[in-house]
């Protein structure tokens, strides 16, 4: 059969005789959908690839409605690395692209470059840049030394006047930014900004609007689309009195060496920002790549047909038990073969040979028995909150219960990793020691403060809960220190934006479950453009044999398998988990299940084999200092607890 394909910006249009098995073949692909002005089929353009296979039996006829080439800035493009220059082409060729480049290789300044080329070709004339809290000193620095321009920031969440957004508009190819945690607030300021403009959305660590029902995710959604809100709906459960600005988004791109952060659902906010709708709704999108599944507990929505006594017919959404679970995976290579065809990806052996391979070491913490044994009274105590009947789909208490032993366990490893500081400081190392909860960051600090002699190395201290700029003046000034010396991080906050490259030694109190999160953070002790490493950078990964911590390390590396045949290998991920798996703290039985869904099963039915094997001993009543309210405290400052497990 003859099949017509006219592609346009982020769309194929398909025009074919009718035939029902085509628009089966069709409807395969979430964002599929048909255009009844046109007669015609639409498909994202980053199915099309795969599309075509499902299609070999058919005579295809390709068309490509030209559309603007823009030339890249030559003085620009002569400062650049040959896949930095390569970044540039792939974002001016498409209004909808991702930078995936390994953390550290330069992706801001390919943006940079690119929105340059393209104001100066007067495709656009206002560029929006949208970035974590933590780069926004970054992007101020790389703009005024890339192109000598000015970075206008939105700041606080006072909503910005007109005289002065009409101010900030003579401005000659203005860019504007605006981090992540004001986002939702600024909206009708940026709406002022851009009003009958045609600009250009850069968003830097993309990843990080990955939840669909977040504030901040809606709003870039509506940035993407040009239709964003002048003022908000005066009924939240309407958009009907909402007013809109009038702008023309000419391009969207998105800045990422994780854009899968966790698990494939968190792509269909990437997907969505960079080519809106090209995978339906994240129902379907779930549907066709999460393997989704009903939970037992919870409830979800359902639309359904109901008949009134007068017959008259009407649909409404109904609930109904259970939730779509969402965290596995399904259709892998489909979905990478999508992500790929909007996307750049660069490794940092690819980027950069010349840089020298890391070293990693799990180190297994002898706790003491009197520690251990709170660890095993605390496991108890929380086994009740544990749905035994309910392993696959871990309840909002299973999944509180889980983090406090972790926390428990971080608590129990401060000594070792106080001990192991001591050595490095010895060695005349610049270290960095990374921990998750802020409160054994703060117990390590009190720790050091106590057993360290008045003449050791000093310790500096730059936990999350500091401000951007007090942290960062405290980085700077550990960075200049002489060594011996190390400084004090909270691993979330940590992982973005941030210069460690003089550390020789990373410690890391606990793993992470969010595999996106843990690369980020080691990312920081390389420095690809500044080229002053010659040793290696050792990470040390601190674990209690048989203890939470081995679930932990179990769901990573299935996460991280999963991420891998999805977005594509890295030599860092592949060897972090060569190193936990040769380290033995798993045993011989480290075989990964065949979804996330699966390991996290694994994880839980693991615990309840050690709640029900606990000698007696174990299984008494907690004493005072080992409730479960003793460790609620822990998650009081945590950044993104949707994440866990």
């Amino acid at each position: 059969m003859q099949i017509n394909a006219t592609i346009s910006g982020s769309w194929v249009s398909l025009q074919s005789p009718y035939s029902k098995s085509l628009i089966e073949i069709y409807k395969m692909f979430p964002g599929s959908k048909w255009d009844p002005t046109t007669k015609t089929w639409k498909v994202a353009l980053n199915a099309w690839d795969t599309l075509k296979s499902a299609l070999s039996e058919h005579k295809i006829s390709e068309y490509t409605v030209p559309r603007q080439q823009v030339v890249p800035i030559e003085a620009m493009m002569a400062k650049l690395r040959p896949y930095q220059q390569t970044g540039v082409v792939k974002l001016l060729e498409n209004d909808g692209y991702l930078l995936n480049l390994s953390m550290r290789l330069g992706k801001s300044v390919s943006a940079i470059t690119a929105a340059c080329s393209a104001l100066s070709a007067k495709v656009a004339d206002t560029v929006l840049v949208l970035y974590p809290a933590s780069a926004r000193g970054t992007w101020n620095r790389e703009l005024k030394k890339w192109a000598n321009v000015e970075l206008v920031n939105l700041r606080g969440e006072t909503e910005l006047d007109q005289p002065t957004a009409n101010l900030w508009r003579l401005l000659p190819f203005t860019f504007f930014g605006c981090h992540y945690e004001i986002l939702k607030e600024q909206e009708s300021s940026i709406a002022k900004l851009l009003s009958g403009r045609k600009y250009i959305i850069i968003a830097d660590e993309l990843h990080l609007i990955k939840n669909p029902k977040a504030g901040r995710t809606k709003t870039a959604a509506r940035l993407a689309r040009g239709k964003i809100q002048l003022t908000a709906p005066s009924d939240s459960a309407s958009m009907s009195s909402a007013t809109f600005a009038s702008a023309t988004p000419v391009a969207r791109w998105g800045l990422s060496g994780t854009p899968m952060r966790n698990r494939p659902a968190d792509l269909w906010a990437v997907f969505d920002f960079l080519q809106p709708d090209s995978m339906g709704s994240f129902g379907k999108f779930c549907e066709r790549y999460t393997g989704a599944v009903i939970a037992d507990f919870g409830h979800h929505y359902e639309k359904q047909v109901v008949i009134a006594d007068d017959g008259t017919k009407t649909i409404e959404s109904v609930v109904m038990p259970g939730h779509w679970d969402t965290k596995g995976s399904s259709n892998e290579e489909e979905l990478a073969a999508r992500l790929s065809a909007i996307s750049l990806r660069v490794t940092r052996e690819q980027a950069a040979p010349w840089l020298p391979k890391c070293q990693r070491r799990v180190i297994n913490c002898q706790v003491p028995e009197k520690e251990l044994k709170k660890y095993r009274k605390l496991e108890s105590a929380l086994g009740q909150h544990i749905d035994l009947n309910n392993i696959e789909s871990p309840s909002a208490q299973a999944r509180d219960a889980i983090r406090d032993l972790a926390f428990a366990t971080s608590q129990a490893k401060i000594p070792t990793v106080v001990a192991r500081l001591q050595e490095h400081f010895e060695s005349g190392y610049k270290v960095a020691v990374f921990a998750h909860f802020h409160e054994s960051l703060d117990k390590l600090q009190e720790t050091l403060n106590k057993n360290v002699d008045p003449n050791a190395p000093h310790v500096f201290f730059a936990p999350g809960y500091h401000l951007p700029k007090r942290r960062d003046e405290t980085i700077e000034t550990w960075k200049a220190a002489p060594k011996p010396t190390a400084i004090l991080l909270n691993s979330i906050a940590s992982g973005v934006a941030i210069d460690l490259s003089q550390a020789d030694v990373a410690l890391f109190l606990e793993p992470e479950w969010v595999p996106a999160d843990f690369m980020q953070v080691q990312a920081r002790l390389l420095d690809v453009h500044l080229g002053t490493r010659t040793a290696p950078p050792l990470y040390e990964f601190f674990v209690v044999q048989n203890t939470i911590d081995e679930n932990m390390l179990k769901v990573l590396l299935q996460k991280t398998k999963t991420i891998e045949a999805i977005v594509g290998k890295d030599q860092d991920t592949q060897d972090l988990g060569a190193i936990i798996r040769d380290s033995g703290i798993l045993g011989d039985n480290v075989g990964l299940a065949n979804s996330d869904r699966d390991t996290i099963q694994a994880a839980i039915l693991s615990l309840r084999d050690r709640l029900m094997a606990s000698p007696e001993t174990d299984t008494e009543t907690p004493d005072q200092d080992t409730t479960i309210s003793d460790f609620e405290s822990s998650w009081d400052h945590m950044e993104d607890t949707d994440d866990e497990v």
